[in-house]
C-alpha cells in the first residue's frame, strides 16, 4: 500500500517521509503524533500514513525567508 497512488495522490510511510524530509523516522512520528505534520491512521493500526500532497503542503507552509536563514555548517 505504501507508495501507491490513491485519489489523494501517493501514500507514504513514516520511513519514506523521513527520507524525503531528511529527518529521523522517530522525529516524523513525533511530528505526526503532535499534529504538526498531517498524517492518517487506519482504525486499529499503529502506523502512520501520509499523503504526499499533505507533506509537500506542510513544507510549503514553512517557507524560510532570507532574513531567517542562518548559514549551515559545512559538512
Amino acid at each position: 500500500m505504501a507508495g501507491e497512488t490513491s485519489e489523494y495522490g501517493p501514500v507514504l510511510t513514516t520511513a519514506q517521509v523521513a527520507k524525503l524530509l531528511d529527518l529521523n523516522p522517530q522525529t516524523v512520528q513525533q511530528m505526526a503524533k503532535d499534529g504538526r505534520l498531517p498524517a492518517h491512521r487506519l482504525p486499529g493500526a499503529r502506523k502512520y500514513l501520509f499523503f504526499l500532497e499533505d507533506v509537500l503542503g506542510f513544507v510549503r507552509q514553512h517557507k524560510v525567508h532570507p532574513a531567517d536563514v542562518e548559514d549551515e555548517p559545512a559538512g
